[in-house]
């Protein structure tokens, strides 16, 4: 589907294989390249996946399926011991912003696809997700228009009733126009690149809530209660939604790629 050409393209740094999740709940946001030349050097690759085998991995499977079980997404029990000098560094990192006072608290997620290591700073912190719930909304859209093909075009109507009930935003550049019709597309392309809370708001507004909450509970993960506002995650369970569509195990793979 070109129209979703641009819905898709996700800021996500991906440098020598290595797939970085990195979130600073806070004041802080702060991503780490895994070519950064700041970074300690870390010993030779250990070959990680050769011993999946001999250990308890945790798998998530898509059940959805009569006879077959898809693997979704799948990690090694254990933290690589390769990675820790990174995340000493890290940890060091986080410790010199809150003894400054510059944020509360941070979480890391650190994976790397190629070799299956990883290794987390706070990684059950529970935090108000906020802005994070886009991707999983704009999963929602796509994994429905997988069975509507004509859903990216539907348009929806931006009431100026509703206009006061969304949060308004710092910037007004292009805004949406209360009282004009948008499509589906525009609104996620809107959304996920530009951050746009009315955009956001009406397709929150709009989203199918069986597909968006089956998607939680596909991930294996609490579905939240759309209502409440308290509802938290954790930057682990957050990278699930990152993973599946690297790995393009959950949408179309065409749809991951896009």
């Amino acid at each position: 589907m070109k129209t979703l050409k641009r819905v898709l393209t996700l800021p996500i740094p991906l440098y020598l294989n290595i797939f970085i999740v990195i979130v600073f709940i806070g004041i802080l946001s702060y991503f780490i390249a895994g070519n950064n030349k700041s970074a300690p050097a870390l010993s030779t690759p250990k070959d990680e996946a050769s011993v999946m085998g001999m250990c308890d991995m945790h798998i998530v499977r898509n059940n959805n399926y009569q006879f077959i079980h898809p693997i979704l997404l799948a990690d090694l029990p254990d933290e690589s011991s390769r990675l820790l000098p990174l995340k000493s560094q890290l940890m060091t990192l986080i410790d010199q912003q809150k003894s400054q006072g510059m944020i509360t608290n941070a979480s890391v997620y650190f994976k790397e696809f190629q070799e299956g290591g990883w290794f987390a700073v706070n990684r059950d912190e529970p935090y108000n997700p906020g802005s994070l719930v886009k991707i999983a909304i704009m999963m929602a859209y796509v994994k429905e228009s997988e069975e509507q093909p004509g859903l990216m075009d539907k348009k929806i109507y931006f009431d100026p009733k509703f206009f006061n009930e969304i949060p308004h935003q710092t910037y007004e550049v292009n805004a949406l126009q209360p009282g004009k019709y948008y499509t589906i597309s525009e609104l996620l392309h809107r959304m996920v690149e530009d951050s746009d809370n009315y955009s956001t708001g009406l397709l929150n507004k709009n989203v199918n809530l069986e597909i968006f909450k089956k998607i939680y509970a596909d991930l294996d993960q609490p579905v939240p209660d759309v209502h409440d506002i308290k509802y938290q995650t954790n930057v682990y369970d957050y990278s699930k939604f990152l993973t599946v569509l690297y790995n393009g195990s959950y949408l179309k793979k065409t749809n991951s790629d896009m």
